[in-house]
C-alpha cells in the first residue's frame, strides 16, 4: 500500500510499530507480487515443551476419536487439563491450555510425553456447547470451529490458524521496523522490505518443493548398479482380484523405466487399500494376507516386465521379512502390501529403517497421492537413506499445481465445489490470496449465499461454518462468483440416486425445494470468465455429478475446459472428485494436467508443501 501512494512511510511506520507492539514475529505464507497477505498468530502463551506441528483443533473426546481413526495430526485445546486427560493428551501432538502455569498437569504431562505444549493463551475463550475457540484480538475477534486446521509453534509460543509454513520463515517484527526507520524515502523502504520478504520465500520456495532434486536432475551413473527403493501409489481398485482401472500404475511407469534405463534396481513398494482395518471386521489375519496382497498389482506389472520379482511374503505385521541380499539385480523387485506392517502408518523408525536397508541408500518418492501422510515408506525412510529424489510424476504434480499457484499465467480463475466449506476453508482461502477470480458451486457455493441473505431453502449447507462465510464474503467478495440460478428439486435422495419433481434455471428457490445443481445463466457466465482466462484450476464438482439430474452443470463445464486446453490454456483439474468428473465426462486426457493426488493435492494447494515433498533433497 504505501508502494502504491495508499498510505505515507509514517503511517507504514506506525502500522509497524503497533505489529510490533503485539507480534513479536510474523511468517511469510508464499505470496504473490504484494506482500499483504502476513499470517500474524491469534494467540500467544508460554511454550513448555518445544516443537512445531500443526493439525486438527480438538476440543471434545468425539473429535479426537474421530480424527484419529483418520490418523491426522491432533492440537488439543482445553481450559486446563486432567489426570483423567492422560489418553488424549497421549494421542494428541500439541497441546493448548488457557489455564497458565509451568508446573500445570498439561505442562508437566506434556513434557513427560515430549509433547509440544503452550499454556497460559489467557485471550482463548472455549464455547464447549458451539464447539468452538473465541480469540479475542485488538483487531477483532477469530473464532474457530472445532475440526479446523490451526498451527502451534510451541518454540515461541503462537498459535496460528491454518497451515503456516513456519520452519525458517519467521521475520522479527522490529527488523522491518529499524528498515524503515532508516531511510526517509518511501521507494527505498518499500524495496529494503521487499528485500526480506523475498529472502524469506526464497527460503520457502527451497523447502516447499518446487526446487526439489529429481531422478533426472543428478547424473546417470549414480544409479548405475544400485538397489533404490521406489515408494508409488499402486493404490488400485479391484474387484474379484482383478484389476478394474490402472491408471496409478500407468503412471508410475515412467519412473520405473528411466531407473531401469540408468541401470538402476528399482525395489517398488506401495500400499494397497486399508488391511489393518480389516481384524476388526473378524478377518483372520491369512485372510488379509490374501484378500490384500500385492500380486494383482505384480501380475499387472510383469505384463511390462517378463522379469519381474515379485516377494512374497516379504512384509507382515512384524515388519520387513527380506534383506537385501534377497534383492534379485537389474531386474524389477516388488515387495508385498506395506501396510500389512503395523509401523507403516505408525511410522515406526524400526520398519522405516528394514525398508531403507534394502536399497543401497537412495529412495525416490514417485507417491503424490500419499504424500500427505507422514508414514514410514514416506517420511520415515528418508531418515536412514544418503540421497532422497523425486519421481517423474511427483515432479510433474509439483511442476503444474506448484506452478500454478507461484507463478500462475493469468488472469488466474479458480473453480471450487463440493459439499462442505469446512473441509477446503485453507484452500478456499489460500487460493483467493493469489487468484483474480474463484468460481464456486455445490454446497460451498450454498453456504457462501446463505451467508450474505440469499433464502437456499433445503440446499445443502453447512450451518456451523456460515459466520466464517460471511467473513470471507466481505474480506474477498470482489473476487468470489456466486450462482446466479439453480436446479432444484422437492426431493433429493442421494443415498438412492433419486430425485422427485424437477425445475431448471430458477432463480430463486420454492420453500422446502432445495438445489442441486447450477442452472444454464450460472454456467454461462462462469464460460465467460474462464475464456479470458489464461490459467485454470478446478477443485470440486459444481453439482451432484454423481446422479444424472445433478450432472449437467459439472459435465459441461469439464467439456468446456478441455475445449478450453486444446485453445492453449492451462487447465489444471485438482485431483478426487474433479478427476472423476473429467473421466466421467470422458475429456480427462484433453486437460493439460490432472492431479492424481485427491486429498495430497488439497492439501499441496493449501499449504504448498507435504510431509512427504518437504523431505526430499533440495537442489
Amino acid at each position: 500500500m504505501m508502494k502504491k501512494g495508499v498510505i505515507s512511510l509514517e503511517e507504514f511506520r506506525k502500522r509497524i510499530e503497533r505489529m510490533c507492539a503485539t507480534n513479536a514475529f510474523i511468517s511469510v505464507p508464499r505470496v504473490e507480487e504484494e506482500f499483504n497477505e502476513w499470517k500474524p498468530p491469534i494467540s500467544e502463551g508460554v511454550p513448555i515443551n518445544h516443537g512445531i506441528t500443526w493439525g486438527t483443533l480438538v476440543l471434545t473426546p468425539e473429535k479426537l476419536e474421530e480424527i484419529k481413526a483418520h490418523r491426522e495430526n491432533i492440537i488439543y485445546f482445553a481450559q486446563n487439563t486432567k489426570p483423567s486427560d492422560f489418553y488424549i493428551i497421549n494421542n494428541s501432538h500439541g497441546i493448548v491450555t488457557v489455564f497458565p502455569g509451568r508446573t500445570s498437569h498439561a505442562a508437566i504431562t506434556s513434557i513427560t510425553l515430549n509433547k509440544p505444549c503452550i499454556v497460559g493463551c489467557s485471550n482463548a475463550i472455549i464455547n464447549l456447547e458451539q464447539k468452538s475457540v473465541t480469540f479475542k484480538g485488538t483487531e477483532g475477534d477469530v473464532t474457530l470451529k472445532e475440526g479446523e486446521l490451526v498451527t502451534m509453534d510451541a518454540n515461541s509460543g503462537y498459535i496460528y490458524r491454518g497451515t503456516v509454513p513456519l520452519s525458517n520463515s519467521f521475520i522479527r517484527t522490529h527488523n522491518i521496523l529499524d528498515t524503515v526507520r532508516s531511510t526517509d524515502s518511501k521507494t527505498e523502504a518499500a524495496a529494503r522490505v521487499e528485500k526480506i520478504i523475498r529472502e524469506k520465500i526464497a527460503i520457502l520456495e527451497k523447502e516447499t518443493g518446487f526446487k526439489k532434486k529429481v531422478i533426472t536432475s543428478v547424473p546417470k551413473e549414480d544409479f548405475d548398479n544400485k538397489n533404490v527403493l521406489v515408494r508409488l501409489d499402486l493404490n488400485v481398485p479391484l474387484s474379484k482380484g482383478k484389476i478394474t482401472d490402472a491408471t496409478r500404475i500407468e503412471a508410475a511407469m515412467p519412473t520405473i523405466r528411466y531407473l531401469l534405463e540408468a541401470g538402476a534396481t528399482p525395489i517398488l513398494c506401495s500400499h494397497l487399500g486399508e488391511p489393518d482395518k480389516q481384524e476388526k471386521k473378524g478377518k483372520s489375519r491369512e485372510e488379509i494376507y490374501s484378500d490384500y496382497s500385492i500380486r494383482p498389482v505384480a501380475d499387472y506389472l510383469r505384463e511390462r516386465f517378463s522379469d519381474l520379482v515379485f516377494h512374497e511374503k516379504s512384509v507382515a505385521s512384524s515388519g520387513v521379512l527380506i534383506t537385501r541380499n534377497d534383492i534379485v539385480k537389474d531386474r524389477v523387485n516388488i515387495i508385498e502390501n506395506l501396510r500389512f506392517a503395523i509401523g507403516e502408518k505408525e511410522n515406526d523408525a524400526v520398519f522405516a529403517r528394514g525398508l531403507a536397508g534394502l536399497s543401497d541408500g537412495i529412495f525416490v518418492n514417485d507417491a503424490f497421492g500419499t504424500s500427505h501422510r507422514s508414514h514410514a515408506s514416506i517420511t520415515g525412510v528418508t531418515r536412514h537413506v544418503a540421497i532422497k529424489l523425486a519421481g517423474l510424476l511427483v515432479e510433474k504434480e509439483l511442476k503444474y499445481l506448484g506452478g500454478a499457484v507461484s507463478n500462475p499465467q493469468r488472469p488466474f480463475v479458480g473453480i471450487t465445489g463440493g459439499s462442505k466449506i469446512s473441509t477446503k476453508l485453507g484452500i478456499i482461502e489460500s487460493l483467493l490470496q493469489k487468484i483474480d477470480l474463484l468460481i464456486v458451486g455445490g454446497g460451498i457455493g450454498y453456504t457462501l449465499l446463505k451467508a450474505i441473505g440469499f433464502d437456499v431453502q433445503k440446499s445443502l449447507v453447512e450451518e456451523s461454518m456460515l459466520e466464517t462465510a460471511k467473513k470471507l464474503m466481505d474480506k474477498y467478495g470482489s473476487k468470489i462468483v456466486l450462482p446466479r440460478d439453480f436446479v432444484t428439486t422437492d426431493h433429493f435422495d442421494f443415498a438412492n440416486q433419486k430425485v422427485g419433481n424437477l425445475e431448471r434455471n430458477v432463480k430463486t428457490i420454492k420453500e422446502g425445494w432445495e438445489s442441486f445443481d447450477l442452472g444454464q445463466e450460472s454456467i454461462n457466465h462462469a464460460i465467460g470468465i474462464l475464456e479470458k482466462s489464461k490459467t485454470i484450476l478446478w477443485n470440486g464438482p459444481i453439482g451432484a455429478f454423481e446422479i444424472k439430474e445433478g450432472s449437467e452443470g459439472t459435465l459441461r463445464l469439464a467439456h468446456e475446459l478441455a475445449r478450453l486446453a486444446g485453445e492453449g490454456k492451462i487447465v489444471i483439474i485438482g485431483g478426487g472428485d474433479s478427476a472423476a468428473a473429467v473421466q466421467t465426462a470422458g475429456v480427462a486426457d484433453k486437460m493439460t494436467h490432472v492431479s492424481t493426488g485427491g486429498g495430497a493435492s488439497l492439501e499441496f494447494l493449501e499449504r504448498l508443501t507435504l510431509p512427504g515433498v518437504s523431505v526430499l533433497d533440495s537442489e
